[in-house]
């Protein structure tokens, strides 16, 4: 009866685990809260390894000589089981992703790892051997340290943007690298003293957009809450000889992907110097069928249309005014 109860709590908990990782949604959306989410998979891939050790030593045993091979099975069916519910995920709404595998791994490997460390009696070694005690704990510090990474990263990014509000991006600090991104483009930064020597900062960004349909820099995730601003600022500076076209689009957290949906804008760039100056009254009042959500603006995108050639520029000072 013991056996019987031991295979059904573990069996319950590893089921249980994975309830808990399809239906339990995270209490808000943005890419710290997704990275949360995503580092939920190491605690609860972690109990999902322990659960499968729990039931490997109880059904297997003694049959099994070797105590380590029990955290081999649990290790490896931990991982099985992570293949195996993503690759579920392809039949689902949910998006299939091998990171999640790697996470659930990390899961595995530190909640195994803690085990080895304190079940003294049945690994005496690494209470002999205090470097092999010092070179398995080091490696569960590290595999855990690199699972959640991406949240600590995304944490600071987000404690430098509420910081530097009403700056939404200067291109000099590490952290602004975490909110953009190019499509069919490239970005590099740039000392600004030659573009833009009136500006404080040491630093902007050259963009080259290439030959297609869209072209973009898009900054997802800018200081949401721009209500208390009259203006949406940038500056640009081209080098090209003549003039030519761009377009700003900007989205608040309930847009659904129409264009009627969000602010649209296009606007001439002349040689040398641009400062771009939107007015936040004018992306208010943009989308046909509501005011424009003030307090929470999710994305903004600068980009050209049906581009035929290779085009750079430089940008700096996306703020709020």
């Amino acid at each position: 009866m013991k056996k019987k109860s031991v295979i059904i709590f573990s069996l319950t908990l590893t089921l249980g685990s994975i309830a808990i990782l399809y239906w339990v949604d995270i209490p808000g959306y943005n890419m710290l809260w997704r990275e949360i989410g995503n580092a939920g998979h190491i605690p609860l891939f972690g109990i999902i390894s322990v659960a499968i050790l729990i039931l490997s030593r109880t059904v297997l045993g003694k049959r099994i000589s070797s105590a380590i091979s029990h955290y081999a099975i649990s290790f490896i069916l931990t991982t099985g089981l992570g293949f195996f519910t993503e690759f579920l995920q392809w039949f689902t709404p949910r998006d299939a992703d091998f990171w999640d595998i790697v996470r659930d791994m990390v899961g595995a490997f530190v909640s195994l790892g803690i085990i080895l460390l304190i079940n003294r009696k049945q690994f005496p070694v690494f209470d002999k051997s205090r470097v092999k005690k010092v070179m398995l704990l080091s490696s569960i510090v590290i595999v855990f340290g690199a699972g959640v990474s991406p949240v600590l990263a995304w944490a600071g990014g987000f404690l430098y943007r509420s910081a530097n509000q009403p700056v939404i991006c200067s291109f000099e600090s590490i952290a602004d690298n975490l909110f953009y991104k190019m499509h069919h483009g490239d970005i590099e930064t740039v000392p600004s003293e030659k573009f833009f020597p009136k500006n404080s900062g040491q630093h902007s960004a050259k963009i080259t957009l290439y030959a297609a349909k869209y072209p973009e820099f898009f900054f997802n995730e800018p200081y949401p809450d721009w209500s208390g601003y009259k203006a949406f600022i940038f500056e640009i500076y081209s080098p090209q000889d003549t003039s030519f076209q761009l377009s700003i689009r900007i989205e608040d957290r309930h847009h659904k992907g129409a264009y009627q949906d969000r602010f649209n804008y296009s606007f001439t760039v002349e040689p040398g110097n641009n400062m771009i100056l939107i007015k936040c009254q004018d992306i208010k009042n943009a989308p046909e069928t509501r005011p424009m959500n003030m307090t929470f603006i999710s994305a903004f995108s600068i980009f050209a249309v049906n581009l035929k050639e290779p085009l750079f520029f430089y940008i700096d000072n996306i703020t709020l005014q």
